[in-house]
């Protein structure tokens, strides 16, 4: 039996002492997410060896040593080509569970004896070690830190229902363990003003380094969610003039034509670059753009998606705000910039952020509460949060989607724990279930104009409006003479009761199935349970009690209803505010709100309201909740 060579990435690894580069920008580490903790020599032999493996499909195990000198060895289970000068590896540990590497790998193409490697390696506890490009054969090492909240970008819901098209399944040319005949491919189209390689030291390897990881981050987030899709960027990065600034924010609306910091909105003009960005992602064949900024230091947003599109449209596909990132390729210290990238990605397939999230900030889904559940999932204690949410600072970001089939092993309680929530049960949170067909549509962006051809629409709807959901084989317009199906999915305290089509009474039978010769209206009806979730507010804190005011603010997304409380239609959104005196603040802290008695508390929104005077305000202290089960909330303060 041949043995498995073990091959060693680097040949040295110095702990506390990062790598200066005199041809990069200093500042290319800010304080604010943390400094490398080290760097490391690679080893050029090894990573040679890795390229020509890819050739021969030889096996091996590699053995990576962190900062703290473990040597972990991992074993191989994917690698692929990543252009035409780098490859994409994975691999994971047969001794520990949860423990495994991935890493993008380029040659330098001035200096072939060179290398860029940018990656993670997923260790037991939860904690990752982040591998970063740095310069004359070495890489930078540090522990991750999750992103704080503002630097995720506000992204708003585009409600598009009546359109859509079918996705054709292709099999992809690259030979790699993660793809078969009916995996979808989402070409995504990299492009870059000059400032941006110039503050990565015009080093083209470190860049495609960069981007490639994320891209392997991606498509393994994509296979635990049991996600049938994939990514990959396109190996001609596209040259971009030079705009007016180029930061994130501001790059993506120069070319979307959004006001800097806000979402794009449906009046507005062309961007000065969206002709050329437009030209190239039809020329690349290409389904989604990737804006790269130089900068993202001023306001703090690292990664911004042009929209959420719900749902995603092929019809739709010329509007560049519908498949448009721009990020921030500057390396970032031990901020995670590759799992913020698939959260964005994932705006794009028509996904929101989590729950408390949507406490603080709002649902975001006024409109179309049909789409709530496409949200990312916090564990109840706390613990962890799938890749749609926002992480807290002591919470494991795991590579999920959130997903009610799949489980994760949670070195916490060293159990398998859920990563997701089904529809029908309160809080739902099951976004890889949307994603799976999104993918589809999205990966036949580019082939939008030979997809319109002899097909129809296909609108959907659910009534009442609260009532649940309605999930459909593939988002249309549909071929002609083709069999599409539709599955109603009731929100708890609800009940599917039948279908109608065009109009008509067409029966309860799940799920209900029909031929598309010309355009069809589904509307999905539900009844709901006669016993209402009720609400009871309440001020935790000595001699406060009848010194702070509540109130409640119901978000009625069904105007037929005449609510009053305290019990309240299932899915009914609600604002409680607690609102305090200033006098009242200097010897108290608000501590955060209590949910049905979980100990980790929810800060919530905090505002303040002004009293007939610019210098005279209380404040207010604000929570969102979705009534789909009984809930009791308590507004926690202590003394100082």
């Amino acid at each position: 039996m041949q043995q498995i060579p073990t091959l060693s990435l680097f040949s040295s690894v110095q702990s506390n002492l990062p790598l200066v580069e005199a041809d990069r920008d200093p500042a290319v580490f800010g304080s604010s997410v943390g400094s490398p903790a080290g760097s490391a020599k690679l080893a050029s032999a090894t990573l040679e060896t890795l390229f020509q493996g890819l050739i021969s499909q030889t096996t091996t195990t590699l053995l990576i040593e962190t900062l703290d000198a473990q040597r972990i060895e991992l074993e191989t289970t994917c690698i692929e080509p990543y252009g035409s000068d780098g490859l994409l590896w994975r691999g994971i540990s047969p001794l520990f569970p949860g423990v495994e590497a991935h890493l993008s790998i380029v040659s330098d193409a001035r200096r072939p004896e060179h290398w860029q490697v940018s990656g993670r390696l997923f260790l037991a506890d939860g904690t990752r070690m982040l591998i970063q490009p740095g310069g004359e054969g070495y890489a930078y090492l540090s522990i991750m830190t999750n992103p704080r909240r503002e630097m995720f970008a506000n992204v708003r819901p585009i409600v598009q229902l009546d359109g859509g098209h079918p996705a054709a399944h292709r099999q992809s040319s690259v030979a790699s363990s993660d793809i078969d005949a009916m995996t979808a491919i989402i070409r995504i189209m990299p492009a870059y003003p000059p400032s941006t390689l110039k503050v990565l030291g015009n080093d083209m390897a470190a860049l495609k380094a960069t981007i490639g990881d994320w891209q392997n981050l991606t498509n393994r987030i994509m296979q635990n969610s049991g996600i049938n899709a994939r990514i990959e960027m396109y190996d001609t990065l596209l040259e971009l003039p030079e705009p007016k600034t180029n930061k994130v924010s501001e790059l993506l609306a120069e070319t979307l034509a959004a006001r800097p910091g806000f979402p794009p909105y449906d009046n507005r003009g062309k961007g000065s670059l969206w002709d050329i960005v437009r030209q190239h992602r039809d020329s690349s064949q290409s389904d989604i753009v990737l804006l790269l900024a130089a900068d993202w230091t001023d306001n703090s947003v690292i990664g911004e998606a042009g929209s959420i599109p719900l749902p995603p449209r092929v019809d739709k596909a010329d509007d560049l705000e519908q498949c448009t990132l721009c990020f921030c390729p500057q390396k970032a210290g031990s901020l995670e910039i590759g799992q913020v990238f698939a959260h964005e990605l994932g705006h794009l397939l028509g996904g929101s952020h989590d729950l408390e999230t949507l406490m603080q900030t709002g649902m975001h889904y006024d409109d179309l509460p049909m789409f709530d559940y496409v949200c990312g999932y916090q564990a109840e204690d706390r613990s962890f949060m799938t890749i749609m949410g926002y992480p807290r600072e002591e919470e494991v970001w795991i590579p999920y989607y959130s997903d009610s089939d799949q489980t994760w092993l949670n070195p916490k309680t060293g159990k398998r724990e859920p990563v997701g929530i089904p529809v029908g049960k309160p809080n739902a949170a099951d976004a890889a279930a949307f994603f799976r067909e999104s993918t589809q549509t999205v990966a036949q962006y580019r082939n939008r104009d030979r997809a319109q051809a002899d097909s129809y629409a296909l609108s959907m709807d659910v009534e009442p409006p609260l009532g649940g959901t309605v999930l459909p084989s593939t988002w249309g317009p549909y071929p002609q003479g083709s069999v599409q199906t539709v599955r109603a999915l009731p929100r708890a305290g609800y009940t599917f009761d039948q279908w109608e089509l065009d109009g008509h009474p067409a029966g309860s039978t799940q799920p209900l199935s029909f031929h598309m010769y010309s355009d069809h209206r589904v509307v999905a009806h539900f009844t709901e349970s006669a016993t209402r979730p009720r609400l009871s507010i309440a001020v935790v804190a000595d001699g406060l009690q009848d010194k702070v005011a509540m109130s409640v603010n119901v978000i009625d997304r069904d105007p037929k209803n005449n609510i009053s409380g305290p019990s309240y239609p299932f899915g009914t959104e609600i604002h409680i505010d607690c609102n305090a005196g200033a006098s009242i603040l200097e010897k108290y802290t608000f501590s955060g709100w209590q949910i049905n008695g979980n100990p980790s508390l929810i800060k919530g929104y905090e505002g303040h309201h002004y009293l007939g005077s610019t210098d005279v305000y209380d404040y207010f202290f604000r929570l969102v909740v979705r009534m789909e089960q009984d809930i009791k909330a308590e507004a926690v303060f202590e003394k100082k």
